[in-house]
């Protein structure tokens, strides 16, 4: 029997030439590193300003089991191709995939990091999923109950949320948590330990105005 799999709010790349996407690729593997096979091609309506490509969420029947590594394509009309997304994993109970209201390259900007290795960029995709599975669980967004979408005021606040959340993330991979370092003569600055709590006051206001479940 086939895995129906399910990819939630993925961004193409912006194109400055004036051409859209049309479609996307996805790609599966076994272990995620190796064998990549294409297994399904999903048409998607051009966007109106390839400049500011909407986030698209698409669905597959062909997956092959659970454990399996997929990746997708966003490909245009004449056939060219944008770099594969970062893999995921298809985990027991889920029939999601991952998803992140920001991207890599918005991530990138934010950290000044314009050219990251693809261990830093594999990094830089899983804080963005970590930050946004927090949201969704505080929210309580599901299938029945999904965010707000693309382009309204309360989708900016949780790319904005997104993004905060992720760089604090990434941060304290490189640090002992709480501390600061400020210079080898100059005593560390201690930062609160738990980051959650001024994330979730920016968060208030879609919870409180029927976005979110009370």
């Amino acid at each position: 029997m086939a895995e129906v799999i399910t990819f939630e709010n993925f961004r193409p790349p912006a194109r400055f030439d004036a051409k859209p996407w049309t479609g996307v690729n996805i790609e599966e593997s076994a272990d995620g590193s190796t064998g990549w096979t294409q297994i399904d091609h999903v048409t998607l309506a051009p966007d109106a300003d390839p400049e500011n490509p909407e986030l698209r969420s698409f669905t597959t029947e062909k997956g092959t089991a659970l454990g399996y590594w997929y990746r997708v394509i966003f490909t245009d009309a004449t056939g060219d191709l944008a770099q594969p997304t970062t893999p995921i994993q298809n985990l027991a109970g889920s029939g999601v995939a991952p998803h992140a209201y920001a991207t890599v390259a918005d991530l990138q900007r934010v950290l000044q990091k314009p050219s990251p290795t693809a261990a830093e960029a594999e990094a830089m995709q899983r804080v963005l999923y970590e930050a946004a599975l927090k949201i969704d669980l505080y929210l309580g967004y599901t299938t029945d109950n999904p965010a707000p979408v693309d382009g309204s005021f309360d989708f900016y606040t949780l790319r904005e949320v997104n993004l905060g959340m992720s760089q604090e993330l990434w941060s304290m991979e490189g640090r002992v948590a709480g501390i600061i370092p400020v210079g080898p003569d100059s005593v560390p600055v201690i930062s609160a330990q738990n980051i959650w709590n001024r994330w979730r006051l920016r968060l208030l206001p879609l919870k409180m105005n029927g976005w979110g479940v009370a």
